[in-house]
């Protein structure tokens, strides 16, 4: 590992007039980079800061959440395989759903897709899905059209929506048309409403509430098995007091400690700054400690005065967002919150 005055001292060396230490979560190199740039050029700057672990703790239970009753909305529970994870590069193998008036099945989807590539040798171990199976399917352009006709205006479900859901938007956005369905993730409600729980997968899940999983990983046993979840989520809800979409969030509070961190870049600008990054990093390593120091975006939020909080790299919240196939708006928004 490199000493940090090695690294100011190569960085004047080769003319550079300042140089930023973004160390992963702490800030143990602040008095060896000062006092390195002040020995050697006191024309130098460091600028201090960190690369670190943000939540957003203000993630919602359902997104743009109808004014329903939770009883009366249709839903559509669904999953899919793909043969890899970037919905920009990976293909769609099979979509199944099933669809739900309050907590009633009224309807079904399953369907296979021709990816018009070899599905990986890995994904077939895992989804039992073969060449074989899906030669003679239709592509992708013509089932998630009619997939799309399925779901309708309906609240969509699935389990670590995040991904199923950014592969419906970025095929959907191949061919012109967008999906602004309203969204429930169980990963994120388990989270929430199991705190209690270790894990939150779906084999989990249905142990812990005696559901069948005769076939993990192939989407119409994962979206039949993720609707009887949902099912008991629901009463779950209910019994906490929401009893419309939009009042979920009221009655659960996001669990820190089992929300997906992103990586943050936070630049110090002045005194103010420095002393509320010293105050994050302690309260992120102190209080939401959880595998790494986690720093709460409301948090952020308000000791943000003489901080500069940049993206960062693909493990930063809005490349993230792209990967997953969010549409332009929406990576709009999450770029508002950042200086760069």
């Amino acid at each position: 590992v490199a000493e940090v005055k090695d690294i100011v001292k190569r960085a004047i060396k080769w003319g550079h007039k300042a140089l930023a230490i973004t160390d992963h979560g702490v800030v143990h190199a602040f008095p060896f980079a000062h006092h390195a740039a002040e020995d050697i050029d006191k024309e130098f700057k460091v600028i201090l800061g960190i690369e670190g672990y943000i939540v957003d703790d203000e993630a919602k239970m359902v997104s743009y959440p109808k004014k329903i009753a939770i009883e009366h909305e249709q839903y559509v529970v669904f999953d899919i395989e793909t043969t890899g994870f970037d919905p920009h590069g990976d293909r769609i193998i099979e979509i199944g759903a099933v669809k739900l008036d309050g907590i009633k099945v009224i309807d079904r989807f399953s369907a296979f897709i021709n990816p018009q590539m070899k599905i990986p040798d890995k994904i077939v171990e895992l989804t039992g899905i073969t060449d074989e199976m899906v030669k003679d399917a239709p592509f992708i352009d013509e089932v998630i059209v009619k997939f799309k006709e399925f779901a309708g205006s309906a609240t969509v479900v699935a389990h670590n929506a995040g991904f199923d859901v950014g592969f419906v938007k970025q095929k959907l956005a191949h061919i012109g048309m967008s999906f602004d369905n309203s969204v429930i993730d169980t990963l994120h409600w388990s989270r929430n409403i199991l705190k209690q729980q270790k894990r939150h997968n779906l084999k989990e899940l249905c142990k812990y509430f005696q559901i069948s999983l005769e076939n993990h990983h192939r989407a119409v046993d994962d979206a039949e098995a993720t609707a009887e979840i949902f099912k008991k989520f629901i009463g779950l809800v209910i019994n906490k007091g929401a009893y419309m979409l939009d009042e979920i969030d009221s009655v659960f509070e996001n669990n820190i400690e089992n929300l997906s961190p992103y990586h943050i870049i936070i630049l110090v600008k002045n005194r103010e700054g420095l002393r509320n990054l010293y105050e994050l990093v302690s309260m992120s390593n102190l209080k939401y400690y959880h595998r790494r120091p986690r720093i709460p975006k409301t948090l952020l939020k308000k000791m943000r005065n003489g901080l500069i909080l940049g993206s960062a790299c693909e493990a930063g919240e809005l490349i993230q967002g792209y990967l997953k196939g969010k549409n332009e708006d929406e990576l709009k928004e999450i770029a508002e919150f950042y200086d760069y």
